[in-house]
């Protein structure tokens, strides 16, 4: 028999067994940090807007008193951001993380009264540069119309709740909602 005769059973079944072991990855596989982080996000921004509508002309609606939300959701979705960033193939969810990321940035930004007019795209861009301003003043750098300090005493206009609030709701849902079908898809 010919060496080649027998070489060609041998090299079939090596590819066919490489085949079997390769799949193909559109998008990144289910993590369970990246949804668990958006669900508590999401709580997280349900408490503080039911708060604010409870109160909206208390002193527990100034941004002084939230500050610490603020902050704590600009250090929540960094990480989430980071961890996305981490994974391959996660393109999708990283851009639903820069859209509540600049969301968030906006809210604090209304919630000071930094803005006058809606953004325009210079202060888009200095939002999307520097992030969630957790400063109790209005700064231009962040996307603040102008410069002004000690803005920690305004309060959220209460028209805009449901608006802001179903915007970072229906954007939280869908990084929960994408991990889910991943996790579908993995047959998990």
């Amino acid at each position: 028999m010919h060496p080649a005769r027998l070489f060609m059973p041998v090299v079939l079944a090596a590819g066919l067994v490489l085949s079997a072991c390769s799949n193909i990855q559109l998008v990144s596989r289910y993590d369970e940090t990246t949804d668990a982080g958006a669900a508590k996000l999401q709580r997280d921004l349900s408490s503080f807007f039911v708060g604010i509508d409870a109160a909206p002309m208390g002193d527990e609606a100034t941004f002084a008193a939230n500050q610490g939300f603020y902050k704590r959701a600009a250090i929540d979705v960094s990480a989430l951001q980071a961890r996305a960033a981490g994974l391959y193939k996660n393109a999708i969810t990283i851009e639903q993380l820069v859209l509540v990321r600049d969301n968030l940035a906006w809210l604090a930004l209304l919630h000071k009264g930094c803005v006058t007019a809606p953004l325009n795209a210079e202060q888009k861009e200095a939002v999307r540069q520097n992030g969630i301003d957790t400063s109790l003043d209005c700064r231009t750098d962040h996307g603040a119309t102008a410069d002004a300090s000690g803005r920690g005493d305004r309060r959220l206009n209460p028209a805009l709740l449901g608006v802001v609030h179903s915007l970072l709701d229906q954007q939280l849902g869908s990084v929960m909602a994408l991990e889910m079908a991943k996790k579908r898809g993995q047959g998990g």
